[in-house]
């Protein structure tokens, strides 16, 4: 885990109360190879299902150009639902 992103998820949650990752596990999925930070203000959660679970995330780089449609998010399945 570099230092920078250890740095960056503390200040995020610090400031914004909450701290986002992406981790990446090996081919087998037994073991996390890497781990990095993702700023919380590049993410959206969406709607809750019935049970009141979010399922999903959405991440994009600029949510400007999302409202303006000239940039699609990228859909995340939230951890261990996929």
């Amino acid at each position: 885990f570099p230092s920078h992103d250890s740095r960056r998820a503390v200040a995020d949650y610090k400031m914004m109360g909450q701290c986002a990752f992406q981790i990446i596990y090996s081919m087998d999925h037994n073991t996390i190879t890497e781990v990095h930070h993702i700023p919380v203000e590049t993410l959206r959660a969406e709607r809750c299902n019935e049970e009141g679970e979010i399922e999903a995330y959405y991440y994009a780089k600029s949510w400007e150009d999302v409202a303006s449609r000239r940039e699609q998010p990228e859909r995340i399945p939230a951890f261990g639902t996929s």
